[in-house]
């Protein structure tokens, strides 16, 4: 994520803090962040995103923000010694983008940054990248293997942003402008702001998780409005699930706008049917099973009244290991009166780990990539079980010219 205010006199970490908000949601507990002060480039700190709604960050003040993953983010020097930062989101190796940048880049100008970033090209495939200058400069570019999404806006005329997810630019106050498209740089400073194609022939390859389950239904990808999407895929999901229902209930909080679609699709009635204590915290993307467990429990405490005696679809983003959906199923029917639980899953099942390490899933603990569907209802003890074929995503995401990587997902792996 980068604020970049093009006066000095202004505080880009004041305006941060609610685009770090905006974004903790993405399975990321700890960030790091340089800052761009009258002194330099000041960090990386270290930002606990945790508890970052209660509290201001602690950052010096500086016109210039720029904020990653934890070890996504390093400090070089140019040829003329002038400092750089720059962050990195993807499946590249920073230490190697940045020793190349570094080594390349005559100076911290906007034009020496476009020049590096251009002659490291073969480093970057699939990822973004951010960069800041000792000079007051920026630059934001994304391979044209486009796997990683970025958008950008603006604060007024005051400000440049860019961010993984237009909601954290929102929730900064800014305007998204739009998605930058892949194997596109813009670069500028005070006195210029510039954007130009780097590689032809770039396709809009982003991670199809990224629209199925990590991005918030309140921001656009790639201009793929996810609230819009994902209520289409419950749509078609409904068309494809051969169970007669009485209720529908998505699981909190990302399969919530699919519940919307499938029960629209099939007439029944759209219930709250879990309270979750734990807010946004996504157990999807934890690798501790026990972890997990106990925090499932913690995010699905059923609605007392809506299960008994009733006919329930469960419908959930996605299926990776079915520990969830099992103790779900598990729990409304012999706790909370259920008599029948069809699961229906809004996306094509995971069924192999991710070939560029964006996801960190081993194959032995996917549920679709060791059990034949019929196996997977009777793991789950559900009446019925279904999820959306692959051709219909990718039919949804074809209306925006998408064209999103889904090999884990028995997709092809995209070529640029």
């Amino acid at each position: 994520m980068l604020v970049h205010f093009f006066d000095p006199i202004w505080d880009s970490t004041r305006y941060a803090r609610y685009g770090l908000i905006g974004l903790s949601h993405r399975g990321v507990h700890e960030a790091e962040a340089i800052v761009m002060t009258s002194d330099g480039i000041d960090g990386p700190h270290i930002i606990d995103l945790r508890g970052i709604q209660e509290k201001p960050l602690e950052l010096p003040r500086g016109s210039t923000l720029l904020a990653a993953p934890a070890g996504r983010i390093v400090k070089t020097r140019t040829k003329s010694g002038e400092e750089i930062g720059l962050a990195v989101d993807g499946p590249c190796d920073v230490a190697r983008v940045a020793e190349s940048i570094g080594g390349k880049a005559n100076d911290a100008s906007p034009e020496s940054l476009r020049d590096a970033i251009a002659a490291s090209l073969d480093l970057l495939r699939g990822c973004t990248l951010v960069a800041i200058g000792a000079r007051g400069s920026f630059a934001i570019y994304r391979s044209k293997l486009g796997l990683r999404p970025l958008s950008y806006g603006a604060y007024g005329f005051d400000a440049f942003m860019a961010a993984t997810e237009s909601v954290a630019i929102e929730l900064m106050g800014g305007i998204r402008r739009g998605d930058l498209p892949p194997g596109t740089i813009i670069y500028g400073d005070q006195e210029v702001l510039d954007e130009e194609v780097l590689e032809g022939g770039g396709v809009k390859a982003t991670c199809l998780y990224e629209y199925v389950y990590i991005a918030r239904p309140d921001s656009v990808v790639d201009g793929v409005p996810i609230y819009l999407y994902r209520r289409e895929a419950g749509e078609r999901l409904a068309r494809h699930h051969d169970a007669d229902v009485d209720v529908v209930v998505g699981v909190p909080e990302t399969a919530l706008p699919y519940a919307v679609g499938y029960a629209e699709a099939k007439g029944a009635r759209l219930e709250l049917g879990f309270v979750s204590s734990i807010g946004r915290l996504r157990t999807g993307l934890m690798e501790d099973v026990e972890e997990r467990m106990v925090l499932i429990h913690l995010k699905l405490n059923p609605v007392k009244g809506v299960f008994e005696g009733k006919r329930v679809a469960v419908v959930d983003d996605s299926l990776v290991t079915g520990i969830t959906l099992k103790t779900v199923a598990r729990l409304l029917r012999l706790r909370y009166g259920a008599t029948e639980v069809h699961v229906a899953i809004g996306s094509p099942l995971v069924s192999g780990s991710c070939p560029y390490g964006l996801v960190p899933w081993e194959e032995s603990r996917l549920a679709a990539a060791n059990l034949r569907l019929d196996e997977i209802r009777y793991v789950l003890e559900a009446d019925s079980f279904a999820s959306l074929p692959l051709k219909e995503a990718l039919a949804i995401l074809e209306k925006w010219d998408v064209k999103p990587c889904a090999a884990c997902m028995g997709g092809e792996a995209p070529r640029a």
